[in-house]
């Protein structure tokens, strides 16, 4: 499942991640593709991170789900709270996005677009 939810509304959203909880219950194994860490159903055991197309951790969801490895992963502090066996991310206060819009030079690739 490859971003499944974009699109969706909230109660169409969250019927969907039902039926993946139960599909995942049944035995069936999910391979979720997501940047929404509150879409990794606590069925999930495994979670990998991908940075740049690249793998870089790969462990329990415990593990992985945690303030420390995803404020890595997304280069600005989170806090990680889990709920009902869901983790939560948001932001630390006071967190900036190191890929927000600036004057700075983005690196290699293309500019981006300019209204005019």
């Amino acid at each position: 499942l490859d971003e499944p939810t974009a699109g969706l509304d909230l109660a169409a959203r969250h019927a969907f991640m039902e039926r993946v909880r139960d599909i995942a219950r049944a035995g069936t194994t999910i391979v979720l593709i997501t940047h929404h860490v509150e879409e990794i159903v606590p069925e999930i055991g495994r979670v990998l991170f991908l940075k740049e197309g690249r793998l870089v951790a790969d462990g329990p969801r415990a593990e992985m789900l945690t303030s420390a490895r995803l404020s890595e992963l997304f280069e600005t502090p989170v806090t990680v709270d889990v709920v009902g066996g869901y983790a939560y991310a948001r932001p630390a206060p006071g967190a900036t996005s190191p890929h927000a819009a600036s004057s700075e030079p983005r690196g290699p690739g293309p500019e981006p677009r300019r209204a005019t």
